[in-house]
């Protein structure tokens, strides 16, 4: 725990100090989990001081909403997230609650979705 300690690094000192708890305690599932599903509820938004982030989130499709006045679609997820479809992108297939997508980071730093077995993506921004 000493060595740990003298890590300047925040990282890399808190990765050191629960190497050395889990060799001490042994790994603690259930903390494990609470981990990933912090780091999928963070998904989309900017990085936070632990550092934690994700370059690809899978989820189910739970609601669409399309505007047609706006011609703005809104697609909420099964974890709570919403997203809004932005017009970049070569997606042809509409989105349906239960569908399985993958949100994940572009190249160019924005994010975009995609559905199980179709081709193409479609930008969007996370709203919520």
């Amino acid at each position: 725990m000493l060595d740990c300690r003298a890590i300047g690094s925040d990282d890399d000192r808190l990765a050191c100090y629960d190497a050395a708890l889990d060799a001490q305690y042994g790994v603690d599932e259930e903390l494990v989990e609470k981990r990933k599903e912090y780091r999928r509820q963070r998904f989309g938004l900017p990085v936070d001081s632990s550092g934690a982030r994700m370059t690809e989130l899978e989820a189910i499709v739970a609601a669409v909403d399309s505007n047609l006045r706006t011609r703005q679609t809104t697609v909420a997820l099964d974890n709570g997230q919403e997203w809004q479809v932005l017009s970049t992108g070569g997606l042809r297939a509409q989105f349906k609650p239960g569908q399985s997508v993958t949100i994940s980071e572009s190249a160019t730093g924005g994010y975009r979705i995609r559905i199980a077995d179709k081709k193409g993506f479609k930008g969007v921004s996370r709203v919520r």
